[in-house]
């Protein structure tokens, strides 16, 4: 049985799921990225001991983000329909890349589709598949690429926006931007392609975003500790 498990989910992994958005679910866990996982309950993340907890305190501890509203805007204006979008956030690690790509897509462009590593998405069982799919989350699978490709194309088509995540490909960096990710100039010209070829003349756009990390106060005793 044990053997048998480990087969299925070894098939399951390399196996492409199209995504089955739940748009509830998608606004319901906007909230639970806010508090959870970015800013944490207020009055209680900062009070000693309390504020070691990372669910009170935020997990990512992310106490705002400097979005100006004009930038909201035209990042807005670029994801609605009837655009064809591409974003490619300027990822600098892992794990608050997704948390704040969830809340800046939350504000510009809510039925957004997010690419994703396959461990991630397929490979923690099928009731966490579920979740993610039911998210927007199309899984990366390694040499065969081709079903996310196409997927992602036709999603931007429909006008929702695809955001990607640069997933194995992170540069650890804050203070400078990364090349864009090819993939996301590839799928443009894709769906430029097939637009033009059914003689739909709507803009096919590539919408780079660049966020930095820095810290509110001086940190280096705790950087020490």
């Amino acid at each position: 049985q044990a053997l048998e498990a480990a087969e299925d989910c070894l098939s399951r992994l390399d196996e492409f799921v199209a995504p089955r958005p739940n748009f509830a679910l998608i606004g319901a866990m906007t909230a639970v990225n806010r508090v959870l996982m970015l800013k944490g309950v207020a009055g209680l993340r900062d009070l000693p001991l309390l504020n070691r907890i990372a669910g009170l305190r935020g997990i990512t501890n992310i106490r705002a983000i400097d979005f100006p509203k004009s930038d909201e805007r035209r990042l807005a204006d670029a994801c609605a329909p009837p655009n064809v979008t591409f974003v490619t956030p300027n990822h600098p690690e892992f794990f608050t890349d997704w948390m704040i790509d969830k809340e800046i897509s939350t504000r510009a462009c809510p039925k957004a589709a997010f690419w994703a590593t396959n461990t991630v998405v397929n490979g923690l069982g099928k009731l966490v598949q579920k979740f993610w799919l039911a998210n927007n989350l199309i899984a990366q699978i390694p040499g065969n690429s081709e079903p996310a490709r196409a997927h992602s194309v036709n999603w931007a088509l429909q006008g929702h926006g695809v955001l990607l995540h640069p997933e194995g490909g992170v540069g650890w960096h804050g203070d400078y931007v990364a090349p864009l990710m090819p993939g996301a100039a590839e799928m443009a010209m894709e769906a430029l392609e097939l637009a033009r070829k059914a003689g739909d003349r709507r803009r096919i756009l590539i919408a780079p975003v660049v966020w930095k990390l820095v810290f509110q106060k001086d940190v280096e005793k705790e950087l020490l500790c």
